[in-house]
């Protein structure tokens, strides 16, 4: 079952390099992926060297991001939220994206908070990164910022 995993997930990483540079050969500034490969990723034993010369590989193969966020949980709290994950799966799986961070770095790790209090910070990190590499110009960013604030204080 590891190989078709290993292959499936090779595809998808071709299939998300191509959308990738599909998007950004218009004029699109900023892509955003809610799943990435690290999701997939996160599933396999990292403590098979095998298995980690693969994750570099496939890390290698699809674009890096310039931000990715950890939305890091509790996991008493997210069992609460989703009940049908027992609450030592969702210890595992929360270890298993730390790991992976450590092997292949580029994850922001956003403490367990408060939602409003985490899209805050993301949205703050986010802008800043985007600031910083010369994505928006800075009037933009500042608008950016500005519609965020608007929209999370509306929700």
């Amino acid at each position: 079952m590891t190989c078709v995993r290993l292959f499936l997930y090779t595809v998808d990483a071709v299939s998300q390099r191509k959308v990738f540079n599909h998007a950004t050969s218009g004029d699109a500034e900023f892509v955003i992926f809610d799943r990435y490969t690290y999701d997939e990723l996160a599933n396999l034993d990292l403590k098979n060297s095998m298995i980690r010369a693969y994750v570099r590989f496939i890390m290698r193969l699809v674009p890096r991001p310039d931000v990715s966020f950890l939305l890091d949980a509790d996991p008493e709290a997210a069992r609460a939220r989703k009940p049908e994950y027992p609450v030592d799966f969702i210890r595992q799986n929360r270890q298993a994206y730390f790991d992976l961070d450590r092997l292949v770095g580029g994850l922001t790790i956003v403490a367990p908070m408060e939602i409003e209090e985490a899209k805050r910070q993301v949205i703050s990190c986010a802008a800043s990164i985007l600031d910083s590499a010369g994505a928006f110009e800075r009037e933009q960013a500042i608008h950016f910022r500005k519609q965020t604030e608007t929209d999370a204080a509306l929700s």
